[in-house]
């Protein structure tokens, strides 16, 4: 099942959504968010002001609500067999709690998605294609607008990558309300909830800094200078690389002592080293 749908969702995930989606890469999602914060730090005039918010979803995989899976998959024409078939998999589920190494019984969870199962990122990707079509309809509606960087730039509101969600709307206390009323409604159908203190928001030149607190409270969150990382990499590229990249060789450092206080055989530490270590820089790199 989990590859039958795979093939399915490059034509009905919409092209904000890179996260295990066929021909899709993370790349995507990193080149565009530069561009845009690009746009925000060089924004030093004009009437508009804009801002982009990162928003963290609270153990996203284990408050997803069935129903409105379900809901999604029928809205976004699964037919009655597949939807079956999904349910089945959500509700056979059972989970035991290990006391002192043995299962004491086993319970039956009633929402969430199994972490390990291949089917499970899939069918969260779906479930934020509601997230992204309440977007989509206030899109509509000119209650939010997105934000632009050229005149024949496409206009985008939204960057998702599975859970990692960046939002990206104009300055004014009235799209930060609408926004937030487009969160409480996703919150309450999907059953997700937004971690306020590790979400953050910045804002464009032009907005004044009085004006920039008083729209950071209206969103319930912090303001920043600038987001420092995206998917794991800088959002901005600073006039020095090595102070950019700096952070880098202290991941790799802080790693390191980690492993000293550790008993190791040089088998191990070389495992360690070909998987971990040089997986840090490689992410970059790419």
């Amino acid at each position: 099942m989990a590859d039958r749908l795979a093939n399915l969702l490059p034509n009905i995930v919409s092209e904000g959504q890179n996260a295990f989606i066929k021909e899709r890469q993370i790349v995507d999602n990193v080149l565009l968010g530069h561009e845009l914060m690009h746009y925000l730090k060089i924004k030093k005039q004009g009437k508009k002001g804009y801002m982009a918010l990162k928003v963290d979803m609270e153990k996203a995989y284990d408050r997803v609500e069935w129903p409105f899976l379900l809901a999604v998959l029928e809205k976004i024409g699964f037919n009655s067999t597949w939807r079956g078939w999904i349910r089945e998999c959500l509700t056979s589920t059972s989970f035991s709690v290990l006391m002192n190494g043995t299962p004491s019984g086993y319970f039956s969870p009633t929402r969430g998605l199994r972490q390990g199962d291949p089917l499970s990122p899939l069918l969260f990707v779906l479930c934020t294609e509601g997230f992204a079509a309440l977007l989509r309809k206030a899109i509509a509606e000119h209650k939010l607008e997105g934000v632009k960087v050229a005149p024949r730039a496409p206009r985008i509101s939204h960057l998702f990558f599975a859970d990692d969600s960046y939002l990206f709307l104009r300055g004014s206390p009235q799209e930060c309300e609408k926004l937030l009323d487009v969160l409480n409604e996703y919150e309450e159908l999907s059953g997700q909830r937004v971690n306020l203190g590790k979400s953050a928001v910045c804002f464009s030149k032009n907005i004044a800094i009085p004006d920039q607190e008083f729209l950071a409270q209206i969103l319930g969150v912090g303001a920043v200078g600038v987001h420092d990382k995206y998917l794991g990499l800088p959002t901005l590229i600073a006039r020095s690389n090595m102070a950019t990249f700096r952070y880098l060789e202290e991941k790799l450092l802080e790693r390191l002592q980690g492993w000293k206080k550790r008993t190791l055989s040089w088998a191990a530490k070389e495992t360690l080293i070909k998987s971990v270590a040089l997986a840090l820089p490689l992410h970059v790199m790419f």
